[in-house]
């Protein structure tokens, strides 16, 4: 089947989204935390047609386990309704992640959207996004974080490509451009927090 009319029908046999109506999704339908990380960041967005005014939107999420268990390995939600901000805006709503000290590897929990509350407003897609705990326990040598079954150290300097590569030789490890959107947001969430 040809691969455009095999993902038309995908798309239509999934959802009908007027183009009149407001989207509310997630802006990844997969998100990466360290189990040492405290914390996943997650982001939400309503997609508004201009014709639409400010108005609040609101949204309830939920969270369901996978492998992952409430109380053990993250936090429950503190809200379960969100207030999502004007687009392109993203909201973003925290998970607690608790660090259990066990070697685990990777666990994985759910989050939904559900019940929008406002006229013409829709869930789109991803509605759903998988959150996966990596277990960096014993791992990467101290000052490293482990991601993807990797380690990474930042350095909290500007640096030329020579230096920085010389930096990476230094510690026995390669300089590496990020292409991997999951990855991208690892690096963009870590430097966030200041690590």
């Amino acid at each position: 089947m040809d691969r455009v009319l095999e993902l038309c029908l995908w798309f239509l046999s999934v959802v009908v989204i007027n183009s009149e109506d407001i989207q509310v999704y997630f802006t990844s339908d997969e998100y990466y935390t360290q189990e040492g990380a405290g914390r996943v960041v997650i982001g939400i967005v309503a997609e508004r047609p201009y014709s639409f005014g400010p108005e609040d939107i609101f949204v309830e999420i939920y969270l369901t386990p996978d492998d992952a268990t409430e109380g053990q390995d993250y936090f429950p939600l503190s809200q379960e309704t969100v207030k999502l901000y004007d687009w392109p805006n993203t909201t973003l709503v925290t998970v607690g992640i608790i660090d259990d000290k066990l070697m685990e590897g990777e666990e994985r929990f759910n989050i939904h959207l559900r019940d929008v509350r406002y006229n013409h407003t829709v869930i789109g897609r991803p509605n759903l996004a998988e959150v996966i705990i990596e277990d960096n326990d014993e791992v990467c040598p101290n000052g490293w974080l482990y991601f993807r079954r990797s380690c990474y150290l930042f350095i909290n300097e500007s640096l030329s490509f020579e230096a920085a590569e010389s930096a990476c030789s230094d510690e026995e490890a390669c300089l590496a451009s990020s292409t991997s959107a999951g990855e991208n947001h690892f690096i963009a969430n870590t430097v966030t927090k200041g690590q």
